[in-house]
């Protein structure tokens, strides 16, 4: 492997991102719908194009694992996201 790539690697291990991919794992993750991945994703894409222009604060809001973890309920993010394609389909042209 590329000694950057492994570099990066261990980077993001140390700065939490193991931590990232066992939250992402024992939350279910890949147990939701295609459609909600893809709103998932959108978000994702969203919040890392933004991401330079969030204040400190908020970046440590959206990065705090902790919180999101105590706060984590299926029905409330199937809820959530439900809403969420509800003021995408505007944006997106879905019907």
């Amino acid at each position: 492997m590329n000694t950057k790539i492994t570099e990066a690697m261990s980077q993001w291990n140390d700065d939490g991102g193991s931590q990232l991919r066992s939250m992402a794992v024992s939350s279910a993750v890949e147990k939701i719908d295609e459609e909600d991945r893809v709103i998932l994703a959108f978000l994702g894409m969203s919040v890392i194009s933004l991401w330079d222009d969030l204040p400190a604060e908020q970046q440590k809001k959206i990065l705090n694992t902790e919180a999101i973890r105590d706060a984590f309920d299926k029905a409330e993010i199937k809820s959530r996201l439900e809403r969420l394609e509800e003021h995408l389909k505007p944006i997106l042209g879905s019907s």
